[in-house]
């Protein structure tokens, strides 16, 4: 979802000519999720595992959203950005959304980074403007950010688990609708590279052991993302990601053997498209 300010100026910002894009269809229409309703419930906290750089995962996370409100839940969403940029995130959100709105945001070092790791992306920017727009309209919804790049924290993950648990503990009868990496999401200790790695999820549910959480992975059929192979900034772009041909589209599926890989389920998305960094738009 993304209004028709928000494309307008990505194309000013870019020096692009002609119209804008149509804007797409309201909040109120979002897109059904088959499976998701058994999770909308108060206190519950769904961690969506995505692959960054992609335009699928914040879509999903707002029709997430959107369902949520159409139950009367009161919803919190936390957020793999730098918390470094909150007041420029939360002015934008109480913002009209004008062009001048969307250039401010885009001001912050989290946009305007040399290494494009795939979360500063038109798609990003696009769901904080419909989380805006939901706002607006008086809807109840807080954005939540967890990275603690460019804080005094020093351990990533623990800063992040810190920062849900406190917006959990702030709102504890609201839906939380966490978007982060899918190693950031699993509530199992361990990755497939240190397997005494200690999860932002799984701190989170240490120290929170009576909140309602479920960790769901992205399933995708294939497509593409936009991501960064290496250290170097001048490598990232747009590349093809692997899936699984019978991964569904807008859907949630729970595992009924237990977890994988720290995730209780997964989240359809169909074909991945890489979303490319907001401030390099060239609509």
């Amino acid at each position: 979802m993304t209004s028709t300010a928000v494309l307008a100026t990505l194309a000013l910002l870019a020096g692009a000519q002609g119209p804008p894009p149509a804007p797409a269809p309201p909040p109120a229409s979002c897109r059904p999720i088959d499976g998701l309703a058994p999770l909308l419930l108060p206190g519950q906290v769904i961690l969506l595992g995505e692959i960054h750089g992609a335009a699928e995962p914040p879509r999903f996370t707002l029709d997430v959203v959107c369902a949520a409100l159409a139950k009367g839940l009161d919803v919190t969403v936390e957020l793999e950005i730098w918390i470094a940029e909150d007041a420029k995130i939360q002015a934008f959100l109480a913002s009209p959304g004008a062009h001048e709105d969307v250039a401010a945001l885009l001001k912050g070092e989290f946009w305007q980074q040399d290494y494009q790791d795939g979360r500063p992306s038109r798609a990003r920017l696009e769901m904080l403007d419909g989380l805006r727009r939901m706002r607006a309209s008086g809807a109840k919804v807080k954005v939540v950010l967890l990275d603690p790049v460019g804080s005094v924290a020093t351990d990533r993950d623990r800063g992040m688990a810190e920062r849900l648990g406190a917006a959990v503990d702030a709102s504890p009868a609201g839906l939380h609708v966490v978007l982060v990496g899918n190693v950031h999401s699993s509530l199992d200790i361990g990755t497939p590279w240190d397997p005494k790695f200690e999860n932002a999820a799984y701190l989170f549910a240490r120290g929170h052991p009576k909140v309602k959480a479920v960790a769901l992975n992205i399933a995708r059929t294939g497509g593409t993302a936009w991501t960064c192979p290496d250290g170097d900034p001048r490598h990232c772009g747009p590349g093809p990601v692997k899936g699984d041909p019978a991964a569904g589209s807008w859907n949630v599926l729970m595992y009924t053997d237990g977890r994988h890989r720290g995730h209780d389920g997964t989240y359809g998305v169909g074909a991945l498209t890489a979303s490319p960094p907001a401030k390099d738009v060239k609509d």
